[in-house]
């Protein structure tokens, strides 16, 4: 899925421009320059997205193309798993 890719330069240059903006040198610890602005990570946003969509998915109706699929992958994982010996 798209949203896994860890984005490095991207968050990077985002965590720069967030410090500039405050005015903070570049050795600043990242998690308060993030707090200041009432912001979070790139990744973490990201992250938040990607549950938000699967909960979505999940909670859809049956008679929807994206559920459909999603369960037919989720019991695919599941015998899968049995296949190789991991029981849930």
């Amino acid at each position: 899925m798209w949203g896994f890719h860890l984005g490095n330069s991207v968050e990077k240059v985002h965590l720069q421009f967030c410090k500039r903006l405050l005015g903070v040198k570049k050795c600043t610890q990242n998690d308060s320059v993030y707090g200041e602005l009432g912001r979070t990570s790139l990744r973490c946003q990201r992250l938040i997205n990607i549950v938000k969509y699967w909960i979505k998915i999940v909670n859809s109706s049956k008679q929807k193309y994206v559920k459909t699929i999603y369960n037919l992958l989720y019991n695919d994982m599941l015998n899968l798993l049995v296949l190789i010996g991991v029981h849930y």
